[in-house]
């Protein structure tokens, strides 16, 4: 639909790599925050199973580096895909 509207291929192809990567850091995002919720009471939460959980700044940088990067691989394909789709091609399918 936006090819249709005049949008061009590498404008399309940020829309969707940029989605992506939203997605995927904002679940990160989430999840490291989940993560530091745990760690705070995890000895208390896991009736003694976890003795130790600590969440360390560069352990959630690093949580947060490979789901910006998963985000970015995971939208590649389906980028190209759309980016070399016809708008008739493009308008004719129903997903």
């Amino acid at each position: 639909m936006l090819k249709a509207l005049g949008y061009r291929r590498r404008e399309l192809f940020a829309f969707i790599l940029a989605e992506s990567f939203g997605l995927a850091m904002s679940g990160a995002v989430l999840g490291v925050f989940g993560a530091w919720i745990f760690s705070l009471n995890a000895f208390k939460l896991t009736q003694g199973v976890f003795l130790y959980f600590e969440l360390t700044p560069r352990i959630a940088g690093l949580a947060l580096a490979v789901a910006g990067f998963l985000g970015i691989i995971a939208s590649v394909a389906p980028s190209v895909a759309v980016a070399r789709m016809s708008v008739v091609n493009g308008l004719k399918t129903l997903d």
